[in-house]
């Protein structure tokens, strides 16, 4: 400890953090923390419990702080940073201030209130804190410390939100952690009987709960706004929490670990931050004396680059050494499950091992065969997963650049791929003996003898790349050399820094003794449970004088408008069609001239894109969020049909009338008789059916009884296809063209939905004779998956995406992985193309209140990587109200006009200055050619036309042997990763699907009859992931051809423009489009087998059987998953082959014609003829008309 007291001071807030510790665990307080979705009432139920408005309320979080609640005489405190007492009241209270203070949250932390509560008892606490959903930063803080750190959670979810998956990951979270759970589902008013039962209502909660593995130690269904409601069970959870917290004395149970695990986080990051700091100041340092921040990372550089360099060969061997020999020396190629497949092999090679009876000689070759192959398929994985891509890895992100013998090294990486074969394992077995001594020993020498020829090919690799790397090496001494004579004045900074670094690393060391030790929290459920409900609740009449003042809500108008004022300048159209017809009276002479003629034809397609282009804006959001309204609103009419259900939900677009289709016109496209029949045997096979769309009409579901839920929603869908077909089969595969006004009986009725693929309409407006096409999506939170696909194909396509969020929810804390998925791909686009709408913004119950939505959800964004997120705020269904007063619609359609519609219009205008930009320089460079002297031109021209020549040798040299090689290789780690990640979620699934709640019979055939329904619930699942994951690996592999081509391009156009500055590659355009469709595959043979595990309900859960179970069925799923796999990387490999050979062939087509029109310009400029027209174009460029931008 002395060390730590002389090396690390701890700040004052952390020396009360430490007393915060040391208290809880002296104290004996209890706490019980009420937290919740932000939109749940959990400040309004509590404040029914407290029973006074003492908590602030709002559609957002507002809790910006901790809430206490303690036992006393009238008292308040208010707690600031660093644990400091800002001020303390006692006996009369500012009440009228609290709900404001509860907002603040930088300045108060905590505030702590007590008050003369006959419930609670001397140690019990009661604590409020930020919605579990906030994304503020300091709310999500604040909220998992406490809950961390306190003893009961009373836990309140909106009505509509129970599956929200911020809830879910939450209340699991808080289950692992082993805090006891008072579940409350708030707002059960909005619960309709027709829609959907109580009973059912409870049965799908408890479902999704035993799913997420979510125990609690209460359940209720409340409502504060119909006190009387005859499903409000808030006087139950009010008695019973009364009782705990009276009672609190019998339940102390500290938290220390998770307060040191807290503790210990925040004094790392602190440590961090502090050397980050003085770091800074050395630079600003160097600074006043002169040098710049450039050279001081410079200097520090080039000293470790220095180094480095001069002892490469042992960095490397040290390097290699230090990431490889850990592995080689710790290698475990034969886990359990291995050695198990090899003692079955050994076994089965013994002459005492037969199978059967009649035909045994056969059948037990047979069986030899398949241990024997599994045995290989296993060991070849683990030998790949475990070592080989290990060591692959390690080489492939060494630079080959600049390595004298590249080609000799990237042939010799081949020689890694080492196999195990059948006949090497024979050949290994020479014992007759099958104990485990044996196998055990037989084991570690096959894993000995893999290792030393991996070990041995790794280090003629390594030695191989040293050889290599010499030359360039020296060459880069030399240069640091003359660098750091330069740079000599700095060493002192690079010392300090050196010396910062060096203590930093010591502090973090020491601070390792707060490092909690990771003690488990025992749960409470069984006291709590135990516990009576108090039902002699008194009413606290010492609150009836006390109201809480409300605070101004008005805001002004400015306010509510600065969010339109900062879009760009308005492009000028006039003078854009000005310009652009300047451009092409500019390239007109010289559109066929042998310097220009394909950079002309690239800036003209690129005008006529803009002037003949139309945009695609796309919308998307939940099914909740009132995208068909918006959409309407933006054309001013009732035009988007509405889906009725997200089962059938379609991409409806709408666009302007043209030659083709008249104003009003809408075209439905059904979906063909094909692909509806392959929807149906999907289907059907998830549940073990044999139909299509032939024998549909005759399929009964009479016979499948005790379904599970998920069974059952596809019967369902069975049903209402078999309804569709019987009276709509003549629709398949057609295109219906309809007046709009007819089109609701096609898009309203579910059973005539289901059968359509998309709807176009055609309807001139405002909107759409601005060239505006505009698609609205199925909701991105669609329970099918096929619905999130479209989507994000869709943002591939379109020019423009609105991403709309209803008021009432904002973002949630699940919406914001969505949009961090959305942000990475926008950030692939050359624009920004994320536009942001909050919908339904007529809820706000005043101006501020709406601010304060907004604030709110632009910081969310800003959170998930939109650092200027473009927002809006509107009311769609006000919009289309005649006589509205609401003016949100019509200043958000002035703006969308104005800016959005402009901003599109600016990128059109942008390509085309790029092109014309190239050309430009074009005329520029070839001017100064000509004004060389002839015998000048003529060897500069010469040096520039040999450099073309021999790169176009280069090219045609050029193997692109290792875009296959990689891509293969991507395969195959994506294929295994795939086979790893079936093996964990099928082993996942099962505890999902066979469990206590599923299997509910009451004697054993229904409970069998639960456990087959259970296992085909399970497959089925397992079998559809499969596909998407195998969809996943087809688009990850395209993508991955695409970057190494596009890599290889890139870095070899810039190389070669070293050389030869005008060269100009017009790229192929090509997609792989890798798309081996995942064939339907049958994980279970036979689900009737298993059936034989249950014989009780009893033994099956407290015995061994389920377990049992779930290994058998997760082993033959996988001997089917690893067969299929194989077919299919065979089938891809094939596929890779051919496919790169085409795009190798079309890149070095682009790039030796791009060289050949370099060496024909250079003979063109040899004669003075060129010349009169190069200046006259030069000139012409000049009197353009001004640029628009």
């Amino acid at each position: 400890m002395m060390e730590t007291e002389t090396i690390l001071t701890l700040t004052e807030q952390e020396q009360d953090r430490l007393e915060k510790i040391e208290d809880k665990k002296n104290s004996g307080i209890f706490e019980v923390a009420f937290c919740g979705h932000f939109s749940a009432g959990k400040s309004t139920l509590l404040n029914a419990l407290l029973g006074a408005e003492v908590l602030p309320t709002s559609p957002i979080p507002t809790s910006a702080n901790i809430i206490k609640i303690s036992k006393g005489d009238f008292g308040l405190q208010l707690i600031g940073p660093k644990n400091k007492k800002i001020h303390s009241y006692e006996g009369e209270l500012p009440w009228s201030r609290i709900n404001e203070w509860g907002k603040e949250g930088e300045q108060i932390k905590e505030l702590h209130i007590q008050a003369p509560l006959s419930f609670l008892s001397d140690n019990g606490v009661i604590v409020d804190t930020p919605g579990v959903d906030s994304t503020d930063p300091t709310h999500a803080k604040v909220t998992a410390e406490q809950l961390y750190s306190t003893d009961t959670i009373v836990y309140v979810m909106d009505y509509n939100h129970v599956q929200s998956e911020t809830n879910l990951h939450f209340l699991k979270q808080l289950s692992q952690a082993g805090k006891p759970i008072f579940i409350v589902i708030n707002q059960i008013d909005k619960h309709e009987e027709k829609e959907v039962s109580l009973e059912d209502f409870r049965a799908q909660v408890d479902e999704i709960f035993e799913k997420w593995h979510i125990r609690y130690a209460g359940f209720y269904l409340t409502t504060m706004k119909e006190q009387d409601h005859p499903l409000n069970q808030f006087p139950a959870l009010r008695q019973k929490m009364k009782a705990i917290l009276k009672q609190s004395n019998q339940f102390m149970l500290p938290a220390q670990e998770a307060l040191k695990k807290g503790y210990y986080e925040a004094l790392t990051a602190r440590i961090q931050s502090e050397f980050n700091e003085k770091r800074k100041e050395i630079k600003e340092n160097a600074g006043k004396a002169g040098f710049t921040a450039a050279e001081v990372e410079e200097i520090s550089t080039i000293k470790e680059q220095m180094s480095e360099l001069k002892g490469y060969e042992r960095a490397l061997e040290q390097d290699y050494d230090d990431q490889l020999k850990r592995l080689y020396d710790n290698v475990h190629l034969f886990p359990f499950t291995t050695t198990e497949l090899l003692e079955r092999y050994v076994e089965s090679k013994q002459r005492t091992f037969k199978v059967g009876v009649l035909f045994s000689g056969k059948k037990t070759k047979e069986e030899q065969e398949k241990r024997l192959n599994q045995l290989t398929v296993e060991l070849n994985d683990n030998l790949k997963s475990q070592l080989i891509y290990y060591v692959e890895d390690y080489f492939r992100k060494v630079p080959v650049q600049k390595l004298s013998n590249q080609e000799e090294f990237l042939q010799a990486m081949k020689a890694l791929d080492i196999a195990v074969s059948s006949d090497w394992i024979d050949g290994h077995i020479t014992s007759a003996s099958t104990n485990r001594e044996y196998v055990y020993t037989l084991s570690k020498k096959m894993n000995e003898a893999l290792v030393r020829d991996v070990r041995q090919a790794g280090s003629q690799l390594l030695l191989l790349y040293i050889e290599g790397l010499k030359q360039h090496v020296d060459s880069q001494i030399k240069e640091l050399d003359k660098k750091q004579e330069k740079l000599a004045d700095l060493e002192k900074y690079h010392e300090e820094l050196a010396a910062i670094s060096e203590m930093e690393k010591e502090m973090l060391h020491t601070a390792e003794v707060y490092k909690p030790s990771g003690a488990v929290i025992k749960p409470l459920e069984d006291l709590l449970e135990k516990v009576s409900p108090d039902t002699q609740v008194k009413e606290e009449t010492f609150w009836k004088d006390i109201t809480l003042e409300q605070e101004n809500t008005e805001a002004t108008p400015e306010e509510t408008e600065n969010i339109y004022n900062a879009s760009s300048p308005k492009l000028d159209q006039q003078a854009a069609s000005e310009w652009l017809q300047d451009l092409t009276a500019w390239t007109a002479p010289i559109k066929k001239h042998i310097l220009f003629k394909e950079e002309v034809q690239e800036l003209e397609k690129a005008v006529e894109n803009y002037e003949k282009s139309t945009f695609t804006i796309s919308l998307f959001g939940a099914f909740s969020a009132g995208k068909s309204s918006f959409a309407n609103a933006l054309l001013g009419a009732e035009v988007m049909p509405v889906s009725p259900h997200p089962t059938t939900a379609t991409i409806n677009t709408v666009r302007c009338a043209d030659e083709t289709h008249s104003h009003g016109e809408a075209v439905i496209y059904f979906k063909t008789r094909t692909a509806l029949s392959e929807e149906i045997e999907s289907v059907a096979k998830s549940i073990r059916q044999k139909v299509d769309i032939d024998t549909i009409a005759k399929w009964s579901a009479a016979s499948l009884t005790r379904l599970t839920r998920q069974q059952r929603t596809l019967v369902d869908y069975l049903l209402m296809l078999q309804a569709s077909l019987r009276d709509n089969k003549e629709l398949l595969g057609t295109v219906k063209t309809v007046n709009m006004d007819n089109l609701s009986p096609y898009v309203a009725d579910e059973t005539m939905a289901c059968l359509i693929q998309n709807v176009t309409m055609y309807y001139n407006s405002p909107l759409t004779e601005q060239g505006i096409i505009l698609v609205d999506t199925p909701g991105v939170n669609s329970i099918h998956g096929r619905h999130t696909n479209i989507a994000f194909r869709q943002m591939e396509t379109s020019d423009a995406i609105f991403y709309l969020t209803y008021y009432n929810h904002a973002f949630s804390k699940a919406d914001q992985y969505f949009l961090q998925q959305l942000n990475s791909v926008n950030e692939s686009f050359s624009a920004n193309k994320m536009y942001f709408v909050i919908n339904a913004s007529d809820l706000a119950d005043s101006a501020s209140e709406l601010q304060m939505v907004r604030k709110h959800v632009k910081e969310q964004l800003q959170q998930n990587g939109f650092s200027v997120p473009k927002l809006y705020d509107v009311s769609s269904k006000l919009a289309l109200q005649p006589g509205s007063e609401d003016k949100s619609f019509e200043i958000f359609e002035n703006h969308f006009y104005s800016a959005v519609l402009d901003e599109l219009k600016r990128l059109g205008i942008e390509i085309i200055k790029e092109q014309e930009s190239r050309v430009a320089e074009q005329l520029h460079n070839y001017s100064a050619y000509l004004q060389e002297s002839s015998e000048e031109r003529a060897a500069h021209l010469g040096n520039l036309k040999e450099s073309a020549g021999e790169a176009i040798k280069d090219v045609k040299q050029q193997s692109f042997q290792y875009v296959v090689r990689d891509a293969q290789r991507e395969l195959e780690q994506l294929s295994l990763h795939l086979r790893k990640r079936m093996n964990y979620v099928l082993s996942d699934y099962y505890l999902e699907a066979v469990n206590v709640s599923v299997l509910s019979g009451d004697n054993k055939k229904n409970l069998q009859m639960d456990l087959i329904h259970a296992v085909l619930d399970w497959a089925a699942m397992g079998e559809q992931f499969l596909k998407q994951e195998w969809e996943a690996v087809s688009i990850r592999l395209d993508h991955a051809v695409q970057r190494l081509f596009r890599n290889w391009s890139n870095t070899y156009e810039e190389n070669l423009q070293k050389q030869i500055p005008d060269l100009y590659i017009i790229r192929p355009a090509f997609q792989l489009n890798i798309r081996t469709k995942m064939e339907d595959i049958k994980l279970v043979e036979n689900e009737e087998k298993y059936k034989s595990y249950l014989k009780s309900k009893k033994d099956f859960f407290e015995g061994n059987k389920s377990k049992e179970l779930k290994e058998a069925l997760v082993q033959e799923a996988m001997e089917n998953v690893t067969l299929l796999l194989q077919r299919k990387e065979l089938e891809i490999k094939d596929f890779l082959e051919e496919a790169v050979g085409e795009i190798t062939e079309e890149t070095r087509a682009a790039f030796i014609h791009a060289l050949e029109r370099e060496i024909e310009k250079y003979d063109a400029l040899m004669s003075e003829e060129q010349k009169e027209v190069i200046e006259q174009r030069k000139q012409a460029h000049q009197e353009l008309a001004a640029y628009p931008l």
